[in-house]
């Protein structure tokens, strides 16, 4: 097993029997946090692509108008080959903003079976306990009275 797998078994759970009140609060704010955490992961990416992707239209631009001016072969494969570098650092940030919108979505997924699992074990515990009749007071209400 992984430390991923590791992680992932202790903050998510299959079975949620036995598990103290506690614990179950302190597995939901890990999740909380993990959540949090990815959520913040995927804003930086997409932050630091859109910085990364300033200029690109004019590379984009550029690649284009060589290609139209190329003359001869290796020209016209150089155009061709600039563009197709710009495209492939497109693919390449579309590529990572999937893959951590996927772990975002998959991270709550996760959360949100996990938390259904602890909601379950709880009412399951809620209502097997052994019913009882309470005790009969043990005071007298109409001491004063007779007095």
């Amino acid at each position: 097993m992984t430390q991923l797998e590791r992680d992932f078994e202790q903050l998510y759970p299959a079975t949620a029997q036995g598990l103290d009140p506690r614990e179950a609060l302190r597995q939901a704010r890990a999740r909380n946090d993990q959540a949090r955490e990815t959520a913040q992961d995927l804003a930086r990416a997409a932050a630091e692509l859109e910085r990364l992707s300033q200029g690109r239209d004019e590379r984009l631009q550029g690649a284009l108008a060589a290609s139209e001016r190329a003359t001869g072969q290796t020209a016209a494969i150089q155009s061709s080959t600039q563009l197709l570098a710009v495209l492939s650092e497109d693919l390449g940030s579309l590529r990572t903003i999937l893959l951590a919108q996927a772990r975002l979505l998959a991270g709550e997924s996760a959360r949100r079976t996990a938390e259904r699992t602890a909601g379950a074990e709880a009412h399951r515990r809620l209502w097997a306990r052994e019913a009882s009749t309470p005790a009969a007071p043990d005071f007298d209400p109409y001491s004063r009275a007779r007095d």
